[in-house]
């Protein structure tokens, strides 16, 4: 073996062990989230949600009380009923020794060094509604893009395509899933950041490679880890953002120049697709190309919107209705440029898709008899219904 070859090998397996740690990391953030959303949803809601870092962030809804007390974007809060808070865990400490109706001064400090001092904050429960707006569907949509990865993975995880794809999709799985846990429990949040950070590399990486690697990346394989380099960097950056008691705005920039990363992987992902699809002199590579060209922009077309926004002074609320639907297009119409062209047999594929759709009636069905039973356990139990059914039919699904 010669050392070129040596060390291609260990790039590789380098490369399968990274995307299998993404692939697990992703894992356990579908299995938490849930957990921490409807523990932390049962606490009062003051009207308002905040960063890791206590900034009101700019999420809203019908009926919170940031519409009629004034709060807004970038404010920090300092303290909550006269007591200082410093840290996430204190903040929900003292939210959750409160019930709902009950009242609380809130005192908060602007990037300019203004103070303000909300003086009765009447907390109320929050609104289901807004839990399935804000967490249930970034969480689902974040629960297809881990099935879809798992799948590539097992089967092109073999391939540097493969791997580079399903690492997209863990990344993008623990955005959604964890996306509400940015603004309430605050528990992934270092997860969240570096999964953010990842994207962008990956989106370089995987337009370097796909649907046909490029040779200068066949001689040096190593220039696929340049992209994910410099959105370890960017993590890093974010990491210490949250960290960085003296500036507590500075994960803004932080999260912005990852946000701007990304933007910048999805734009050369699209040129790189339409420099295939017209230039290249494989027909397949051709169709596969079209293919995803027109997948990935429909899928990313609203979401780059929305990070480039910045840039032309504009200031856009970011919707999770609006803008994480349409995302699960991309690994799809990659999945099928990958799978269609003589890479998977037809009679597998249908076999397959006849398998899991039996899979997922019945899934469905224990889910509906498990919610229906543990209910029934409870209410016999302790005489009112409870959210531990949600939670426990949750892990039956997942085992």
């Amino acid at each position: 073996m010669t050392m070129d070859a040596g060390k291609r090998d260990i790039l590789e397996r380098l490369s399968w062990w990274m995307t299998l740690l993404a692939c697990l990391t992703a894992l356990l953030a579908c299995i938490v989230a849930p957990l921490l959303a409807i523990s932390w949803s049962k606490h009062p809601f003051p009207g308002f949600m905040v960063e890791p870092t206590l900034i009101v962030n700019d999420s809203d809804g019908d009926g919170w009380s940031s519409h009629s007390t004034g709060f807004s974007f970038g404010q920090r809060v300092v303290r909550l009923a006269g007591q200082a808070v410093a840290t996430s865990a204190e903040y929900n400490a003292m939210l959750a020794s409160y019930e709902p109706g009950q009242q609380m001064s809130v005192f908060t400090r602007s990037p300019d060094g203004m103070a303000r001092l909300y003086r009765v904050i009447t907390l109320m429960p929050f609104p289901s509604a807004d839990l399935v707006r804000l967490f249930w569907l970034p969480y689902f949509v974040g629960l297809a893009y881990f099935v879809i990865g798992a799948w590539i993975f097992r089967v092109r995880g073999y391939t540097r395509s493969g791997r580079a794809l399903a690492f997209f999709c863990f990344c993008v799985s623990v955005a959604c899933t964890l996306y509400f846990d940015t603004e309430t429990t605050h528990g992934g949040s270092a997860i969240w950041t570096t999964a953010i950070a990842l994207l962008g590399g990956t989106l370089l990486s995987l337009a370097l490679r796909f649907p046909e690697e490029l040779l200068t990346v066949s001689r040096r394989p190593w220039i696929l880890g340049v992209p994910y380099c410099i959105s370890l960097f960017f993590a890093g950056f974010g990491l210490w953002a949250l960290t960085n008691a003296a500036n507590p705005w500075a994960y803004i920039e932080a999260w912005g120049v990852a946000y701007r990363y990304t933007a910048l992987g999805i734009i050369v992902f699209l040129g790189m697709m339409f420099l295939h699809a017209a230039t290249s002199r494989s027909s397949m590579t051709r169709r596969q190309a079209r293919l995803v060209l027109l997948g990935s922009t429909l899928a990313f077309l609203p979401i780059v919107l929305w990070f480039l926004s910045p840039l032309f002074g504009m200031t856009v609320h970011f919707n999770p209705a609006l803008f994480l639907p349409s995302l699960v297009i991309f690994p799809l119409s990659v999945a099928v440029a990958i799978f269609r062209y003589r890479l998977l047999e037809v009679d597998t594929l249908v076999n397959r898709t006849f398998f899991y759709g039996i899979m997922t009636a019945i899934l469905a069905g224990v889910a509906s008899g498990t919610i229906t039973l543990c209910q029934k356990f409870f209410v016999a139990v302790t005489g009112e219904k409870s959210d531990l059914a949600l939670i426990i039919t949750t892990l039956v699904v997942v085992a």
